[in-house]
């Protein structure tokens, strides 16, 4: 009898080998294979289909076509990925919604029966890259020297301020939630850390001499009841607090680095061609041109938000790059005096390549992700 699963699972890698090949030669995945992965995919469910005397076949590819589109259009709305990325997982959903697992049945893995083989695909090609960008990170912090410029960032005076701030603030709350034994729930807990976090700062907003006499008074009013009532001062509290600030400002301040040094750089605006990525987005404003970077929550809010005064130009969210329009705009704003004769750009990597990888992984051990998770 034909075997339906090694003929998807053919089929696939050949399409992801191919387009891997295109996509590090010319950083582009052709619309046409896209399309026949997809044709592929639909006719051979509705064979299958045939074949069994089933719709569960047809209906399962419709339903993974449709989960897949919709999550990834957001990720492609986003700027997660570029266009040919999203086409190209919806294609391999229409085709495999299902993951098999060849060997991982083998070994007391279960098979993962819901249309989802696509997001699991996805989340394992984020990961099959994820020690490439590490090691590319690792060489340039240590071998580059951006240790150097890591350390700069880290030891200045406003740091150190805010590493004395946060950790008092934090170390008050919850000694204060530790010695009266609140017993509530870790929600409300949570909430009430936020609400007592906000105070403090809104005092220090306003006044750093009330904040240090309102953060003195509270001290003293906590060590008072520790010492004298419950006999006990968290000292292995603040330690702990005080480290883990240190090291999530460590590992920010890296993050910054990785991202705005060693991912990318500058070149000469003559020299930018269709399919860079650009750092910033570029804005028109009463006829000037201005640029600004958004993190991800801005780019959130620029979504759900227009602005009349504001026009976006050219957009750096969109994984695909810049187009012939927008490098035409940017030259003749440099004409017009409106930017630099530089222009900064991300570094990327080829992403199809990633998930031959991953399409590889899962189907030898099939949807390991999603079986830890459900």
């Amino acid at each position: 009898m034909f075997d339906f699963t090694i003929f998807s699972f053919l089929i696939i890698l050949v399409f992801l080998i191919v387009a891997s090949i295109y996509d590090i030669k010319e950083r582009i995945v052709p619309n046409f294979l896209i399309f026949i992965l997809f044709a592929i995919g639909l006719f051979t469910n509705i064979f299958k289909s045939i074949y069994f005397n089933s719709f569960k076949f047809i209906l399962t590819s419709l339903l993974a076509i449709t989960i897949s589109f919709v999550i990834f259009y957001i990720f492609w709305e986003l700027g997660i990925f570029a266009g040919g990325d999203f086409k190209l997982l919806v294609a391999i959903s229409a085709l495999a919604p299902i993951n098999p697992n060849y060997i991982g049945q083998f070994i007391g893995f279960e098979i993962i029966t819901k249309p989802i083989f696509s997001l699991t695909l996805f989340i394992a090609s984020v990961l099959s890259i994820a020690p490439l960008l590490i090691l590319i990170s690792f060489f340039h912090i240590f071998f580059k020297r951006k240790y150097l410029l890591i350390k700069d960032m880290f030891f200045t005076k406003s740091n150190f301020k805010n590493i004395i701030y946060t950790t008092l603030m934090l170390f008050l709350i919850t000694s204060f939630l530790n010695i009266f034994n609140l017993n509530t729930p870790y929600l409300l807990i949570f909430i009430l850390s936020i609400v007592l976090f906000l105070l403090f700062n809104k005092v220090k907003d306003y006044s750093i001499s009330y904040f240090y006499i309102f953060l003195g008074v509270c001290y003293l009013l906590l060590s008072g009841y520790s010492f004298f009532v419950k006999n006990v001062f968290f000292i292995s509290n603040f330690i702990s607090i005080l480290v883990s600030i240190i090291i999530i400002l460590l590992l920010m301040i890296v993050y910054k680095v990785i991202r705005e040094d060693i991912f990318s750089k500058y070149i000469n605006l003559s020299d930018l061609k269709e399919g860079d990525i650009l750092y910033y987005n570029y804005y028109l404003k009463n006829k000037k041109v201005i640029y600004k970077h958004l993190n991800f929550f801005q780019t959130i809010k620029e979504i759900f938000n227009s602005s009349k005064d504001l026009k976006l130009i050219v957009d750096s969210r969109y994984a695909k790059g810049v187009t012939n329009k927008d490098i035409v705009f940017l030259k003749e704003s440099y004409n017009n005096n409106l930017v630099g004769r530089t222009i900064r750009i991300k570094k990327s990597l080829p992403f199809t390549p990633s998930i031959l990888i991953g399409f590889i992984l899962l189907n030898i051990f099939g949807d390991i992700i999603w079986i830890i998770l459900w």
